[in-house]
């Protein structure tokens, strides 16, 4: 198995800083500036080293992303990215509650999240249901998580493909 936060980190350009070791180190400079060639760059490198592999938990994710807004006095955007369902061997409800607490902790404070999921069965104009197979589940997830807060919306916070291609 791959250790717990392998796949939690920040990105800045191609260098990645772990959750559970070093990224709150680098809030900082995490934010790049899109009017840049520098800050193109930089989240173009960042996509590049992006590797779908270990567990999925996005409640680190946006712990990290509050930590990166609080560093940062900037207009506060969040946007998720996920290529599954939350926690480490299929849907798991704790760390999908979590996610979704820290989702609220940053909406409750203005920030706006979006969604976007990369799996087999996204669907961004599914509600999903609380309770049955993955695919659904998931979807169910990140209405919740994202500013759609449940609901599917036009236009909405959440947005799926089903793989990276489409993307």
């Amino acid at each position: 198995g791959y250790p717990l936060y392998e796949n939690t980190e920040v990105f800045i350009g191609a260098n990645e800083y772990n959750y559970n070791s070093n990224a709150s180190a680098h809030y900082k400079d995490a934010l790049q500036n899109m009017n840049t060639s520098a800050g193109y760059n930089n989240v173009i490198a960042s996509k590049n080293a992006l590797a779908a592999r270990g567990a999925t938990y996005p409640n680190y994710g946006l712990r990290m992303a509050k930590g990166i807004l609080d560093a940062n006095p900037v207009p506060e955007v969040v946007i998720l990215f996920t290529d599954g369902t939350p926690g480490y061997s299929g849907y798991d409800s704790n760390v999908a509650s979590d996610a979704v607490d820290e989702a609220d902790n940053l909406k409750n404070n203005g920030v706006t999240v979006y969604t976007v999921g990369v799996f087999e069965g996204a669907d961004a104009t599914a509600a999903g249901i609380a309770q049955g197979a993955n695919s659904r589940l998931a979807n169910q997830f990140m209405q919740d998580v994202s500013s759609n807060n449940g609901t599917p919306r036009d236009p909405s916070y959440y947005l799926s493909a089903s793989d990276a291609d489409t993307l």
